[in-house]
């Protein structure tokens, strides 16, 4: 089954590309495997759901899509229009790859177009595939992050016996999304149950991370910050508050967020959110800031943060956009205009 947060974030970024009057087109990456011939087709109604800077709900329609499919596999994004569909026969010229997967549980099988991006040189602000695992794979976060401040931390490779800590602890799947596969343990209770719910397989064997909860509590609830990145700079920031004990601050498990000028956060925090997005490779993602803010450490880092979060389509996608734009048009000027002429509407 798709998430559908991930559907979402496709409709606002399909919105943003056209709202910067250029043309989307969506790859169906099981072309890979397919063995019928390659059509694009016309699809209406692409619809993502978001929430405007004040919190308000809103959403996006997105029509007039390109998808670059086989044959019947159109209605996954939306509704095919009638003898849209017309079979390819000559390559197309791409001026900048978004990879991403609506099924995320699948997003580990995309290592062949990374090789590919980066082989022919095509603007992506995705960064390498050893950048995407660092930022998947918390166990390797937590070692790219090693200068950085983040929790006391431990990798676990085999199942436990009954063990108890003194401190609360989240015991973590290695590459969880929206903070399934993730486990609270108060001090005092044994974490084995949860070791054996949280093991994975991953590149580097079978394993979990236990983490110290380092947590600020403001008013009686849990409070976070998350801050997403660009080239360098904070462009968007939440505070997260979630009520009850032992569930993470995302909107997934009840949280509540606020958007605030990253500008206005202090400098401390704005510039770990940096330095970690920084340490993973990537020229984009986000950083959850954990703790006090007087003394904040690195909890998650997401390669690609999630939609939802107010104000994300104007403080994360115009700018995301923005940049993929300035970099074709900076190839626009280095090449022959009949290679790299981005189509308008």
């Amino acid at each position: 089954m798709f998430d559908s947060a991930e559907r979402d974030k496709l409709a606002l970024i399909l919105h943003g590309i056209r709202h910067a009057g250029h043309c989307p087109i969506l790859v169906d990456a099981e072309l890979y495997a397919a063995r019928e011939p390659i059509s694009a087709v016309l699809v209406d109604g692409v619809r993502g759901h978001h929430r405007t800077l004040d919190g308000s709900p809103a959403h996006v329609i997105v029509d007039d899509v390109i998808v670059l499919t086989a044959a019947g596999r159109e209605q996954l994004v939306g509704r095919a229009k009638p003898g849209a569909a017309r079979t390819l026969s000559e390559p197309l010229a791409v001026e900048a790859v978004w990879p991403d997967a609506l099924d995320i549980t699948r997003r580990l099988e995309f290592a062949g177009l990374y090789r590919e991006i980066a082989e022919q040189g095509l603007t992506s602000l995705a960064g390498s595939w050893s950048s995407v695992l660092d930022a998947t794979f918390k166990h390797r976060t937590r070692q790219v992050l090693a200068a950085l401040p983040q929790p006391r931390h431990a990798v676990v490779t085999a199942e436990l016996p009954a063990r108890t800590l003194p401190v609360d602890v989240w015991v973590k799947a290695p590459g969880d999304t929206h903070s399934h596969g993730v486990f609270w343990v108060p001090r005092g209770q044994d974490i084995a149950p949860a070791v054996h719910q949280a093991m994975r397989p991953t590149p580097d064997g079978r394993l979990c991370l236990v983490e110290e909860d380092v947590r600020s509590i403001v008013g009686g609830e849990r409070t976070d910050v998350a801050v997403t990145v660009l080239d360098g700079r904070a462009v968007h920031a939440t505070v997260r508050t979630q009520s009850q004990a032992g569930r993470p601050t995302n909107s997934r498990h009840g949280g509540r967020s606020v958007a605030v000028d990253p500008g206005l956060l202090p400098t401390r925090i704005q510039r770990l959110a940096v330095d970690a997005v920084t340490a993973t490779g990537n020229r984009y993602g986000s950083a959850d800031i954990f703790g006090d803010w007087a003394a904040p450490v690195v909890g998650e880092v997401n390669v690609m943060p999630g939609g939802r979060s107010p104000g994300f389509l104007a403080r994360v996608i115009d700018p995301l956009v923005a940049a993929y734009v300035s970099e074709i048009e900076r190839r626009v000027t280095k090449a022959s205009p009949a290679r790299y002429r981005v189509p308008r509407h």
